[in-house]
């Protein structure tokens, strides 16, 4: 990991400007499955990392202006080198892919770290593209699907990804077809893995969680195989072949428990609590939770405390 780099920190958004872009209707929300509203695997994930954090961003509906603070922009490298990697798989040139990328992401992630973390992986990315090729000589591949969006109704019948009555809805890095009915699901990770310390288990649940949303959202699967390929370190590692009955059972009722489960907790709770971890390191509204003595911001503790207003027409559902 490179030393920051010394540029001047933005200053935290004022809180009224927040509040101008918050939910009115906030106090209505009913905490349920239905009542908050389509469902993803971040946001079942970020209920249960800081509780908060959801409150702010899915049911206020906080809108925080991008943090430049000179630290390493973990999320635009990500993307840049998820498009490389999107045009490279369907047939464009390496070089071709790079100036597409450059041209949207090059500002965003800068230029020390567009040569040392975007051009330092064009070796791993063209490897990819050469193991595709040695998969594709060995099997019968129908076609490859790209940035995938998919969502579901509370029925697992497919729906539009914006649709009002949207369940579960995902975005799939690659999906690769095989005539025979399989699928193989690769999802790509811009996290360095050199000591070899990550593996599908680290994943497992976002991971299993593609199989049903494919499965019934998009195309019907003999059976499926997800992977994480580690850019940085050119591997690709791969969970447990599903079979159709699995995925359409233990499978699709694992994303239903999660989600209600993650619900139950902070109802028990009753209210959004704030969570610290290492997760606080990529929030958006790190520069806010804080104020400068660098204990929490009294607005945010405030917050907590207002939130469990939204549980009280719980009470009687």
């Amino acid at each position: 990991m490179p030393p920051k780099k010394k540029v001047k920190t933005s200053e935290p958004t004022p809180m009224a400007s927040l509040d101008e872009s918050m939910n009115a209707e906030w106090q209505d929300t009913i905490v349920s499955r239905e009542g908050l509203g389509a469902w993803s695997y971040s946001k079942k994930k970020t209920l249960q990392q800081c509780p908060l954090k959801f409150f702010l961003s899915y049911i206020l509906k906080w809108k925080v202006p991008r943090i430049v603070d000179g630290s390493l922009p973990v999320t635009d490298i990500g993307s840049a080198l998820h498009l490389i990697l999107e045009h490279v798989t369907v047939g464009k040139s390496i070089t071709d892919s790079y100036k597409i990328a450059k041209r949207k992401h090059f500002d965003a992630v800068g230029e020390e770290f567009w040569e040392q973390y975007v051009v330092g992986n064009e070796y791993n990315i063209v490897a990819f593209r050469q193991r595709l090729d040695d998969f594709e000589r060995r099997n019968p591949v129908k076609r490859y699907l790209c940035e995938i969006r998919m969502a579901v109704d509370k029925d697992w019948e497919p729906t539009d990804f914006f649709a009002n009555n949207v369940f579960y809805r995902g975005v799939v890095d690659l999906l690769i077809q095989l005539e025979n009915g399989d699928g193989l699901i690769i999802d790509h990770k811009s996290v360095l893995n050199s000591n070899g310390f990550l593996s599908v288990k680290n994943f497992k649940e976002q991971l299993e969680v593609y199989k049903p949303l494919i499965h019934h959202g998009l195309v019907k699967m003999r059976g499926a195989q997800s992977g994480i390929h580690f850019i940085a370190d050119g591997e690709v590692k791969f969970d447990d072949y599903s079979t159709a009955e699995m995925i359409e059972g233990r499978l699709r009722h694992m994303v239903e428990y999660n989600v209600d489960s993650a619900i139950e907790n902070v109802k028990e709770l009753g209210y959004f609590k704030r969570k610290a971890g290492g997760h606080c390191r990529w929030c958006d509204y790190r520069q806010m939770c804080k104020d400068k003595e660098n204990t929490e911001h009294p607005r945010f503790r405030q917050l907590e405390k207002d939130s469990a207003m939204v549980f009280i027409p719980a009470l009687n559902v």
